[in-house]
């Protein structure tokens, strides 16, 4: 009898404070999830303002945008500028900066100019380098193919005199996808008009960002003298002048993949062609001998056969879709976009 009244004793104790323990354990319940709760927000709040922080888009702040002249005081050759295009809410105007002569210059020296050209541009980022493989071949102290005698050249002339070639590119890195004529002719008054005129250097007279559509485009100035003359080019014989696409910067930037579409008054050149199927680009800077100089040349290389077309009729244009991966078809959208304009030249 004393155990079981000793048992209901302590049974009614536990009895009365079983409230007391629930409420806290509830309330220790309560302060959990509330910092649970807390620690969730907090971490959220962080990755949001880690994500805008490194949001692509702050690469293409039209605020940090300038557009200026050439940023060296030194330019050897013709002085090239860009027209002034109206810009819009998503539409903005890119610089076009002038050729300069790289002959003699260090590769570190090179990869400054590059990286003061591409902190002036929209694809900007803290701790830029030049892409090894695209420009890391550069040799010290090498000449360079010359922008004029690349275009025509005459007997006994330098090939590396003037404005370096492929400045054109590494000065303007918001042009991702260049064009140019692949060879170079003598000197001769059957060319002349190819020879003196601007169309031929192949710079673009505007270049244009539209964050909407994630498109660059570029408008270059193209005389009815290529599609009304022919030329032996390679193993193929009175052909129209036939020009070539470049991706050294797209390639640069990690926009390796490319597709070719919405052609206007353009062929492609070769049946196997960047029209039909994606093309990785090739582009890089090494010493090569087309130059014929003691030792070679700085230049770019390889000639990619894919990205030969020719212009039929003024004015033409194309697409070149870009991707940083390869995607599965062409139709795919691109994580860029790439529009190149030909008129006729004025004047």
């Amino acid at each position: 009898m004393e155990e079981n009244d000793e048992f209901q004793r302590q049974t009614k104790n536990t009895n009365s404070k079983l409230p007391y323990i629930m409420v806290f354990v509830l309330a220790f319940l309560v302060l959990a999830l509330l910092s649970s709760i807390h620690n969730t927000v907090s971490d959220f709040v962080k990755k949001q303002a880690s994500l805008t922080q490194n949001s692509p888009r702050k690469a293409f702040d039209t605020k940090s945008i300038k557009n200026s002249d050439n940023i060296f005081s030194k330019i050897r050759g013709k002085n090239y500028q860009s027209n002034n295009v109206k810009t819009s809410e998503n539409v903005i105007n890119l610089p076009i900066n002038d050729p300069m002569c790289f002959n003699g210059m260090t590769k570190k020296e090179v990869y400054e100019i590059r990286k003061a050209f591409v902190k002036k541009s929209i694809f900007n980022r803290n701790g830029y380098e030049p892409n090894g493989e695209v420009f890391g071949s550069i040799v010290d102290g090498k000449e360079w193919w010359g922008l004029e005698p690349l275009v025509c050249s005459k007997k006994g002339e330098s090939t590396t005199y003037g404005v370096s070639a492929v400045s054109r590119f590494i000065n303007n890195p918001d042009l991702l996808v260049q064009t140019y004529f692949p060879f170079s002719l003598p000197y001769s008054d059957r060319w002349s008009e190819y020879c003196t005129g601007r169309f031929s250097r192949n710079i673009p007279i505007e270049l244009t960002y539209d964050a909407s559509k994630k498109m660059i485009t570029a408008k270059y100035e193209m005389s009815p003298f290529i599609y009304k003359n022919k030329v032996n080019y390679f193993n193929q014989k009175d052909i129209h002048y036939p020009l070539i696409l470049s991706g050294l910067n797209a390639r640069d930037f990690g926009y390796d993949y490319m597709y070719i579409s919405d052609l206007q008054n353009i062929t492609m050149l070769n049946e196997k062609n960047a029209s039909k199927n994606v093309h990785k680009f090739a582009d890089f800077i090494h010493v090569g001998s087309s130059c014929k100089a003691s030792g070679g040349c700085n230049n770019m290389s390889p000639r990619q056969t894919e990205l030969e077309f020719n212009v039929n009729s003024l004015p033409a244009e194309m697409m070149v879709k870009l991707w940083k991966r390869k995607p599965l078809l062409p139709n795919f959208p691109a994580d860029m976009y790439f529009k190149i304009e030909f008129e006729k030249v004025q004047g």
